[in-house]
């Protein structure tokens, strides 16, 4: 399995609970890439960052593609995820 599919989550109950406790998360999807943290969605390259109430909020994030965060737990490329 490739090293960072390893780092992906499962799906959103444990994403949501990585963030519950504080997680962080560097991440790429197609040619863009995204840092979270509790609980916001920093877009790298626009240098643009969006606050939510909640985890489960993050998940709704749009990514491109008509495509949300919830859509592609699996197919991100996780580069940083220093809480499980």
């Amino acid at each position: 399995m490739d090293k960072y599919r390893e780092e992906n989550f499962k799906d959103a109950e444990e994403f949501i609970d990585c963030f519950r406790r504080g997680g962080e998360l560097v991440f790429s999807y197609g040619a863009k890439r995204y840092s979270l943290g509790q609980f916001y969605v920093y877009d790298i390259g626009n240098e643009c960052e969006t606050e939510y109430p909640s985890a489960d909020a993050m998940l709704d994030h749009p990514v491109g593609g008509g495509k949300h965060i919830r859509d592609i737990l699996q197919d991100m490329v996780v580069t940083d995820r220093p809480l499980y």
